[in-house]
């Protein structure tokens, strides 16, 4: 009796614990319906490194570029403050290596944000995720680190799965910037194929409004991704991808997340 009684205890608490788990996000650019529970917690971080050429010139020749490449490493935390809303926040540490200002490193804009899971059918598609993210100025703008001024980002994400296998979203947002005359819009897109239980591929673009005078075009983002799961609280992912119309030449990432 003592033995069953011990079993169908730890059975609970095993049951508990598992129902406590978080689940990490895996597309960049857009939210899917991948949320801790109540009161449980994420950690993690993502790294990033991205290429650009900087224009610093034109001659009759055509524009003069020098080589930039930017390094972040991005710890994380998600928690499940309240029925089907989570809060989060990010703070990245940034490398940056030029061929005019040389290296410097320091922490970056720290940004704080919540998520909501406003509606989800009893599948758990179709999903919709209204969000708002605030970025402080915690990094050196003149080391080229942080933006030099607070930035609030206003957004939403829809999403639904096809074959319970292909997941897709659609991920709107406005970025306000109190410096500037008008915020800008961006629009993204991802596309993920869960291959088995533990592995996935996925497929993701972002546009941005194009930037006069900065930007030539509208400057738009690809990228391809693998998440995997050896065990149910931890999730792995890489990332590698190109852009269009802006200064980055292309991406190299990874993520790591553990839930409890």
């Amino acid at each position: 009796m003592m033995k069953r009684t011990i079993g169908v205890v730890a059975g609970v608490l095993v049951l508990t614990v598992s129902a406590g788990l978080a689940e990490t996000m895996r597309p960049l650019y857009s939210k899917e319906n991948k949320f801790p529970e109540l009161f449980a917690f994420e950690v993690g971080s993502d790294f990033n490194y991205r290429d650009f050429d900087e224009v610093i010139g034109t001659t009759s020749f055509g524009d003069v570029t020098v080589k930039e490449n930017e390094t972040t490493i991005t710890p994380f935390v998600r928690f499940g403050l309240w029925e089907n809303l989570t809060a989060y926040t990010r703070v990245p540490y940034g490398f940056i290596d030029s061929d005019v200002d040389g290296k410097t490193d320091g922490f970056r804009d720290l940004s704080v944000g919540l998520e909501l899971l406003a509606y989800e059918s009893s599948f758990k598609f179709p999903y919709v995720i209204p969000y708002v993210d605030v970025s402080f100025p915690t990094g050196d703008e003149d080391e080229g680190l942080g933006h030099g001024d607070t930035l609030a980002t206003f957004g939403s994400a829809i999403g639904t799965t096809v074959e319970e296998v292909y997941h897709f979203t659609l991920d709107g947002r406005y970025e306000y910037d109190s410096r500037a005359e008008d915020g800008t819009f961006a629009g993204a897109t991802a596309v993920i194929w869960d291959l088995s239980k533990r592995f996935s591929v996925l497929a993701e673009a972002k546009v941005r409004e194009e930037v006069v005078g900065v930007d030539d075009g509208v400057p738009a983002f690809f990228e391809g991704g693998m998440c995997y799961k050896p065990v149910r609280a931890l999730s792995l992912s890489w990332y590698g991808g190109v852009a269009v119309n802006t200064e980055e030449n292309g991406n190299a990432g990874a993520r790591i997340a553990y839930s409890f």
